[in-house]
């Protein structure tokens, strides 16, 4: 981010920033450096630094949620939510929740498999980005008799799917990942 500001004679020089940050992952910190010349005395150079720390939180399952979903549902934007090795009997519908769902160990520890019932693994039907990440886990188990989208199911969202294996689901349409009208 880069700003000049130029004030006439008599004017204040103090100046208010809107600084966008991308994602910062939870418990880290980032600097920003403000610094330019001083309009009461040009020979002066002013300079500060701003801290910004995340107040996003790590949500753990099972110590913190047995379930995932669970924990999903409490979720706030940026928070992230660590999974522990195992395997995992339900649907998850991240609710257009900017977060990050990962797993401890990886997709070959980690498996969300299927519960009952005709629906796909994982949801992402309410708008979701990439700020919404699905990393490391293993879907498999889903059979739906109509529809799309067994092991993930997009509408109209771009979440970001990493690191995952989606395998043994099965449905007329898209039984891996299916994504209708994606942004």
């Amino acid at each position: 981010l880069s700003y000049k500001l130029t004030l006439g004679p008599g004017e204040k020089d103090s100046v208010m920033f809107d600084v966008n940050l991308p994602y910062v992952p939870v418990g880290t910190k980032d600097k920003i450096k403000l610094s330019g010349l001083s309009l009461t005395n040009p020979y002066v150079i002013t300079s500060a630094s701003l801290y910004v720390t995340s107040n996003a939180r790590n949500i753990y399952v099972p110590h913190d949620f047995a379930k995932i979903q669970p924990a999903i549902d409490f979720s706030s934007h940026f928070d992230s939510i660590l999974v522990a090795p195992g395997t995992y009997h339900e649907h998850l519908n991240f609710g257009g929740k900017k977060i990050i769902l990962k797993s401890e160990k990886g997709c070959d520890s980690t498996i969300v498999s299927k519960l009952s019932g005709g629906v796909c693994m994982v949801s992402f039907i309410s708008g979701e980005d990439s700020n919404s990440v699905l990393d490391g886990f293993t879907l498999t188990g889903a059979t739906l008799e109509f529809g799309y989208g067994a092991g993930i199911k997009c509408v109209n969202s771009s979440p970001k799917i990493i690191n995952n294996k989606i395998i043994n689901n099965r449905c007329p349409l898209g039984a891996g990942i299916a994504c209708e009208n994606h942004a």
